[in-house]
C-alpha cells in the first residue's frame, strides 16, 4: 500500500488509472449520507453490518517488491523519504473507508472534474488499487515519518496514551470544499477535499483535529521528527486537514480551480456526508494500530471487561 512510501503533507497516492464515468449515483447517499456512524465504517446504500476497524487493519499492506521506488511503476513519482533499512516508514492518521455509494459519488465527480479539465490534464484518481478495488482514504496527522526499531515501539505507545488521554471524545466532521493543493517536495497538484468539524460551536476551528495533531506533533518532535504543518499559524492549520481524492503533475491553474469550485457545488450528497471518528490509525511499516478516542477507549475497556477479557 503507498500511503507512506508516497504520501506528501497528508496525501496518499496510487497508480490506479483516471476516472471513468460511472452511473448516476444513489439517492441513498443523501439520504444516508449524514448518518453514517464511522469514518471507517460502510454503513448506509447496504442492509449488510459494518466491518470491524481490526479487519481493514489485517490487510492494509500489500507485499513490498524490489523494485517499489522505481518511478516508471509510479507515473514518474519518487519517495519523498528514503529508504533506510532497519527503519519503519510510520504514519498517523484518520481513515476513511466510503461506501459503495460514496465511492460512486466520488468516481463520478473525478470523471466530471477529469472531463472538463481536457487532455492537457492528466488526472490520477486515488479511489482504487491497480486491480480496481476500492482504497481507504484519509485525513493525515503527521508527515511521513520514519522510526527506529529501538523506538517504534515506544512511539506507539505514547501515541496510544496520548490519543487515551487527549480529552477529545468521538466526533463528527463534513466535507466543506474541493480544491488543489500543490507540494512542492513531490511535484504534484492534489486535489483534496477539505474538512472540518460538524460541531455548531466549533465556527470552522476543528477545534477535535487540532488538539489531537497537537498531541501528536509535541511526540513526533520528542523523537526527532518534523511536525506536520509546522510554518502555519493555528488559523491556517486548522483549515488544512484535507482527503486526497486524485493528484496531477500538472501545476495549479485558475481554470482548474474553477472546475473544483463548481463541480463540488453540485455536489449535493457528498456535501450532506458526516464522518464519525472513534480514533486514529498508526502505520509502523507494515502494521497499522486503531488507537481510539478517550471515550472511545473507555467503552472499549468497559465492554472487554464485560466479557470477562480484563
Amino acid at each position: 500500500m503507498a500511503l507512506v512510501d508516497y504520501s506528501s503533507d497528508g496525501s496518499s497516492s496510487s497508480s490506479a488509472p483516471p476516472a471513468a464515468k460511472k452511473r448516476k449515483t444513489s439517492t441513498a447517499v443523501a439520504a444516508g449520507g449524514s448518518d453514517s456512524k464511522n469514518i471507517g465504517s460502510p454503513e448506509f446504500g447496504s442492509d449488510l453490518p459494518p466491518l470491524p476497524d481490526a479487519f481493514h487493519d489485517l490487510y492494509a499492506h500489500t507485499i513490498r517488491a524490489s523494485n517499489v521506488d522505481d518511478p516508471a511503476l509510479h507515473q514518474g513519482r519518487r519517495r519523498l523519504v528514503p529508504h533506510v533499512v532497519g527503519n519503519w516508514p510510520s504514519h498517523l492518521y484518520v481513515e476513511w473507508h466510503p461506501t459503495q455509494d460514496q465511492h460512486e459519488a466520488l468516481s463520478a465527480l473525478l470523471a466530471q472534474i477529469s472531463n472538463k479539465l481536457g487532455e492537457g490534464v492528466e488526472l490520477f484518481p486515488l479511489l482504487q488499487s491497480d486491480l480496481g478495488a476500492p482504497l481507504p482514504l484519509h485525513i493525515s496527522l503527521s508527515r511521513p515519518l520514519s522510526l527506529t526499531t529501538s523506538n517504534k515501539d515506544n512511539f506507539l505507545e505514547s501515541i496510544r496514551k496520548a490519543m487515551q488521554r487527549c480529552g477529545v471524545s468521538p466526533f463528527r466532521i463534513h466535507l466543506y470544499s474541493l480544491e488543489w493543493h500543490r507540494t512542492e517536495e513531490s511535484g504534484r497538484s492534489f486535489l483534496v477535499l477539505r474538512v472540518k468539524s460538524n460541531a455548531p460551536e466549533d465556527s470552522g476551528k476543528n477545534q477535535e483535529l487540532m488538539t489531537i495533531l497537537s498531541k501528536s506533533n509535541s511526540i513526533v518532535k520528542d523523537y526527532g521528527l518534523p511536525p506536520l504543518y509546522r510554518n502555519r499559524d493555528e488559523e491556517d492549520t486548522a483549515s488544512a486537514f484535507h482527503v486526497s481524492i486524485g493528484w496531477t503533475p500538472s501545476p495549479i491553474s485558475v481554470s482548474m480551480t474553477t472546475v473544483a469550485a463548481e463541480a463540488f457545488a453540485k455536489a449535493g450528497p457528498l456535501r450532506q456526508i458526516a464522518l464519525r471518528v472513534d480514533g486514529i490509525k498508526t502505520k509502523i511499516g507494515n502494521t497499522v494500530t486503531n488507537l481510539p478516542l478517550s471515550s472511545a477507549a473507555e467503552t472499549q475497556k468497559n465492554s472487554s471487561s464485560l466479557l470477562g477479557l480484563f
